[in-house]
C-alpha cells in the first residue's frame, strides 16, 4: 500500500506517522508527570493531616496539663493552657475532618474522637476543676479529690484520644509510604516512557527514512532516465505510470507533448517546402512573361522607328507639295484643299505618335495594352501608305 503512494503523500505519511508517535509519547509522558504531581500533592496532604493530628493532641496535652496544675495550685492561671486548649482543639479537630473529608475510616475515628473529648471535658476536666475549688474554698482537703485523679477515669479517656490520634497518623504515615511509592514509580515510569519512547521514535523515524528514501530514489532514477532518453531524442521510451508518483506521469505527458509538437512541426514544414515549390513555379512564369514583354516592346520600338522614318517622308513630299502648290496659285483650289487635309492628317498622325511614345513609355506597367498599341500602329501605318 505504501509504495501504491504518491511521493507527496509518502512525505505527508512519513511525518504524520512520526508527529503522532511523538504526541502519544509526550502525552504519556505529561499523564506520569501529573500523577508525579497528585503524588506529591498527596504526600503534602498527608503531612499536613499529620502535623494538624500532633496539633490536636499537643492542645490535649495543655488541657490536661492546666486541670492538673490548677488541682495542685488551685490558681486560676494554670487554666490558661486549658482555655487555649479547648479552642485550638476545636479548630484543629474541624482542619482535620475538612482534610479527610473523602476518607471515611478517617472521618469516623474523627468522630469518635470528638465524642470522648466532649464526654472527658464534661465528665472528668470540669468536675475536678469545679470539685477543687469548691475544696479549697471550704478548705476541706484533698482526700476526695485524690481519690477522683488516682481513680484513673480521665486518664482513660485521654489515653482512648491518644489511641485515637496515633490511628488517625498510623493511617497517613501508611498512605504517605504508599503515596511516596506511587510518585517513584510514576516518576521511573515517565523517564522510562521519555528514553524508550524517544529510541522507539528514533528507529520509526530511520525506518521510514529508508523506506520513503529507496523508494523515492528508485521512482527519481526513472524518472531520471526518461528524461536523459528524452533528451537524446528518443521520444518512444516506455514510461511506467502505473504507481501514483507524481514524476513518472509528467515526464510521460511531457514525452507525449513533445512526441506531438515535433509532429507538428514537421507537418508545418512540409507545408513551407510546397509553398516554396509553388512560389518558385510563380516566379519562373513571372520571368517567362517578363521576357515577352521585353520581346513586344523591342518589336514596338522598332515599329516606332519605322513609322518615325515614313513620318519624316511624308513630312518632305508635304513640303515638296507645297512648294508645287505655292507656284501654282491658284490654279487648283482642290489641291489647295488636299494638302490641307493632307496637312491636318499629318497632325492627327504626330498626335497619334506622341500619344504612342508615351503608352510606350508606360509598357512595364501596363503590358497588357501592347496588343492594342500594336494594332493602332499598325492602323496609322496603313494610313501613311494610303497618304503616300
Amino acid at each position: 500500500m505504501f509504495s501504491k503512494l504518491s511521493i507527496s503523500q509518502k512525505l505527508y505519511f512519513s511525518f504524520a506517522a512520526i508527529i503522532l508517535f511523538i504526541a502519544v509519547l509526550v502525552a504519556s509522558a505529561y499523564r506520569g508527570f501529573e500523577q508525579v504531581e497528585e503524588a506529591t500533592n498527596s504526600n503534602v496532604h498527608t503531612y499536613q493531616v499529620l502535623s494538624e493530628a500532633q496539633l490536636a493532641l499537643e492542645q490535649l496535652i495543655n488541657i490536661e496539663t492546666g486541670m492538673r496544675g490548677f488541682v495542685i495550685a488551685s490558681k486560676d492561671a494554670f487554666l490558661e493552657p486549658l482555655v487555649a486548649g479547648q479552642k485550638r482543639f476545636t479548630e484543629e479537630l474541624d482542619s482535620l475532618k475538612r482534610l479527610t473529608a473523602d476518607n471515611a475510616e478517617q472521618q469516623r475515628r474523627l468522630a469518635a474522637l470528638g465524642d470522648t473529648q466532649k464526654r472527658w471535658l464534661d465528665e472528668d476536666v470540669n468536675p475536678i476543676i469545679a470539685l477543687r475549688r469548691d475544696l479549697t474554698a471550704r478548705n476541706m482537703p484533698d482526700d476526695e479529690l485524690d481519690a477522683r485523679i488516682t481513680s484513673g477515669a480521665d486518664k482513660a479517656k485521654m489515653d482512648s484520644m491518644r489511641a485515637l490520634l496515633a490511628e488517625i497518623s498510623g493511617a497517613e504515615q501508611k498512605l504517605l509510604v504508599q503515596r511516596s511509592q506511587d510518585m517513584t514509580d510514576a516518576k521511573h515510569l515517565a523517564i522510562l516512557i521519555l528514553m524508550c519512547g524517544g529510541l522507539a521514535a528514533a528507529v520509526l523515524a530511520m525506518i521510514l527514512a529508508a523506506v520513503l528514501g529507496r523508494s523515492t530514489t528508485a521512482r527519481l532514477q526513472l524518472a531520471i532516465d526518461a528524461a536523459t532518453a528524452i533528451a537524446n531524442g528518443k521520444l518512444d521510451t516506455v514510461i511506467d505510470t502505473s504507481s501514483h508518483d507524481e514524476l513518472p506521469k509528467a515526464f510521460d505527458r511531457m514525452q507525449n507533448r513533445l512526441r506531438e509538437m515535433i509532429q507538428q512541426i514537421s507537418q508545418a514544414a512540409n507545408q513551407l517546402v510546397v509553398a516554396v515549390q509553388q512560389i518558385s513555379g510563380a516566379s519562373e512564369q513571372l520571368s517567362g512573361a517578363i521576357q515577352e514583354q521585353s520581346t513586344s516592346a523591342s518589336a514596338m520600338a522598332a515599329t516606332i522607328e519605322e513609322l518615325t522614318v515614313s513620318i519624316h517622308h511624308v513630312s518632305e513630299n508635304a513640303d515638296e507639295a507645297h512648294e508645287l502648290a505655292s507656284r501654282s496659285g491658284q490654279q487648283s483650289k482642290d489641291g489647295a484643299q488636299v494638302i490641307e487635309n493632307t496637312l491636318s492628317s499629318m497632325n492627327g498622325i504626330a498626335r497619334t505618335v506622341q500619344l504612342s511614345s508615351t503608352q510606350v513609355a508606360g509598357l512595364g506597367q501596363h503590358s497588357e495594352h501592347i496588343s492594342s498599341i500594336v494594332s493602332v500602329i499598325q492602323g496609322i501605318a496603313d494610313q501613311t501608305n494610303l497618304l503616300a
